[in-house]
């Protein structure tokens, strides 16, 4: 995403441990802390002092989901209460209920129902889709004159730009009245593949 001064300032954020830290993180005002999803031991220290978690975290097509999206995540989740977070921002996929048959929409909504349950001041952010993936997607092989892939579904995404999804995310976390909810969150126009 795109450095955001309200957003990076006071933020720590976990990194996994690999070869290329997210030293960007840093040049953006931001401290890191080492800690993978993957290994739930090595959660509750990143959150000493932390007073509020926006979990944006998903596995890389190498990791396993269930490890990290569902077993991490209740992982996190469980520290955040043994830690006293006081609250906790969760961005999940908008129609992940609806589609159980998919394992990372059915793990979304899995964890929405163990957040929900969790006893923590929460509130889940269902995004539709981000801009910055369209680019990669469409507008750079158009202008590099290679193949643009698609289907004929006419299914319409609403696509929010990431810059955006951050302020949002940060209304939320500052809003009371964003406890406990789950909201939905998109661009102002919805697109289909064509």
């Amino acid at each position: 995403t795109i450095p955001c001064e309200m957003c990076i300032r006071d933020s720590r954020c976990l990194v996994r441990p690999r070869q290329n830290p997210a030293d960007f993180l840093r040049d953006w005002g931001a401290s890191t802390v080492q800690g993978d999803l993957a290994d739930p031991a090595s959660l509750p220290a990143t959150l000493v002092g932390v007073s509020a978690v926006v979990d944006c975290a998903t596995a890389r097509p190498e990791e396993s989901t269930r490890a990290v999206d569902w077993d991490g995540k209740v992982a996190l989740i469980q520290s955040a209460q043994a830690m006293g977070v006081r609250r906790y921002v969760f961005s999940s996929i908008y129609g992940c209920d609806r589609h159980p048959q998919v394992p990372l929409m059915n793990t979304k909504a899995a964890t929405e129902a163990f957040l929900a349950s969790s006893g923590l001041d929460y509130t889940v952010l269902r995004f539709c889709g981000f801009m910055q993936a369209v680019i990669g997607n469409y507008a750079v092989p158009i202008l590099e004159d290679r193949t643009v892939w698609g289907t004929n579904d006419e299914t319409r995404t609403a696509y929010l730009d990431s810059l955006d999804a951050a302020r949002l995310t940060m209304a939320a976390l500052r809003c009371e009245g964003a406890v406990g909810r789950t909201l939905t969150l998109s661009g102002p126009k919805a697109y289909t593949t064509r």
